[in-house]
Order: structure tokens, then C-alpha cells, then sequence
């Protein structure tokens, strides 16, 4: 049977542990919402180009 305080450091270091996980996740949700944006912007982009593109193959009349 654990002591108080072995059960408490035993706390502190699984909690440490979590926060260390927490802040890994963070990381990874900052890079995942760049690529969001950058394919965002690149689907605007594309989406403009293909508008101009089909402006541009319209017959003149």
C-alpha cells in the first residue's frame, strides 16, 4: 500500500505527464490549423483562376 506522499508524487508526475501531452497537442493543432489556412488560400486561389479562366474562354459575340 502507497504512503500519502508516494500516492502524491505519484499524482504530481502523471499530471505532469498530461500537461506535457496537452502542450504537445497544442503544437500539433498550431501546425494543423496552418496547413488549414494554407489550402484554404490556395483553394481561393484556384477557385479565382478558374473563374478568370472561364471569363476569358467565353466567345466574343
Amino acid at each position: 500500500m502507497l504512503s500519502c506522499r508516494q500516492e502524491a508524487i505519484m499524482t504530481v508526475d502523471t499530471n505532469s505527464l498530461i500537461l506535457e501531452q496537452l502542450r504537445l497537442i497544442r503544437k500539433e493543432i498550431a501546425v494543423l490549423r496552418k496547413t488549414v489556412e494554407s489550402a484554404d488560400n490556395q483553394m481561393r486561389e484556384l477557385e479565382y483562376r478558374m473563374i478568370q479562366t472561364q471569363a476569358a474562354a467565353r466567345p466574343c459575340y
